[in-house]
């Protein structure tokens, strides 16, 4: 059985491989959000692997708190929790009051990665199946970050995805920026429909 020693090190070469492998991620955190007060509250919601923990706990520094949301964890989750030193939640994010509750306060930053919004495209590229389920919770979230002078960014695969969140929004009285970055390396990106699509390119900023 290998030592304390030995597993430690094996946890702390493949953080640093992680984090090496995501720092792109780290270019559309600083791209779309203002690094907030060192004492910061920041949660990310539907976190699924944690791939981004690592670099949203080097963009807001080490004194914020770091919170992870999602149904449930994963052994990769848990190791991206240790180390960005992120608390996991296990919970739906519709739950909003429940959550902000836990975290003691509501969030001075909160990050939705790849809601998948858009389930299928046709052949000219509109959206088929949506999933409407991401609306009224991520509404509810930018409404109440807002409100508290906070900052929330989602990003999406696709276009049309973004697009189509972001037309829900308005209904609920926000009025996200949108973007497009081109940060995910090439091999990241795929096909989706008749359009290109990466992982964080296209963003919603609501401030």
């Amino acid at each position: 059985m290998p030592s304390d020693k030995e597993l430690k090190r094996k946890l702390t070469e493949l953080l640093s491989q992680v984090h090496l492998r995501s720092a792109w991620i780290g270019n559309v955190l600083r791209t779309n959000l203002t690094p907030p007060r060192p004492d910061a509250t920041v949660c990310c919601l539907n976190v699924g692997s944690g791939e981004e923990l690592l670099q949203v706990r080097k963009f807001i520094g080490d004194q914020a708190r770091l919170y992870a949301v999602d149904i449930k964890s994963s052994p990769n989750l848990s190791l991206m929790c240790i180390g960005a030193n992120a608390e996991f939640i296990s919970a739906d994010i519709s739950y909003v009051a429940d959550l902000t509750g836990h975290m003691s306060s509501v969030p001075d930053i909160v990050i939705s990665r790849h809601p998948r919004i858009v389930v299928t495209v046709n052949k000219q590229g509109q959206p088929g199946e949506v999933d409407t389920s991401w609306f009224q919770p991520l509404s509810e979230w930018g409404q109440l970050v807002v409100g508290n002078g906070g900052q929330m960014l989602i990003t999406t695969y696709t276009q049309v995805e973004r697009d189509v969140l972001g037309l829900a929004m308005g209904k609920f009285g926000l009025n996200p920026e949108q973007g497009e970055n081109d940060f995910a390396p090439s091999s990241l990106v795929r096909k989706f429909g008749p359009a290109l699509a990466g992982p964080d390119k296209f963003t919603l900023v609501l401030r």
